[in-house]
């Protein structure tokens, strides 16, 4: 079960799925390199983990955080997502 309600994102087109994958791999941490997948951000001693599905032809990104830490709420977690979107070139839905 997931953590929070899903979220979407449009305008994710390849070059920012590259440039979101490269801001992860600065930040410290993989998002593979496929049409969905996870991976956990760790900061601070707190780890968020995810799960991702990206339509490449229609660059819609969804994004689930499957388990974070209960001090945490959802909407924390959703507004640092939107910001690294965001940088990276694509919209929240």
């Amino acid at each position: 079960m997931a953590a929070c309600d899903p979220w979407k994102y449009t305008s994710v087109t390849p070059e920012v799925f590259r440039t979101l994958r490269s801001m992860a791999q600065k930040e410290g941490f993989h998002i593979p390199n496929a049409p969905s997948g996870e991976f956990s951000i760790r900061k601070a001693g707190v780890t968020v983990q995810f799960h991702f599905t990206w339509n490449q032809t229609t660059g819609a990104l969804k994004l689930t955080c499957l388990k974070k830490p209960q001090l945490i709420g959802c909407p924390m977690v959703k507004s640092i997502a939107d910001q690294i979107v965001r940088q990276s070139g694509g919209r929240p839905a």
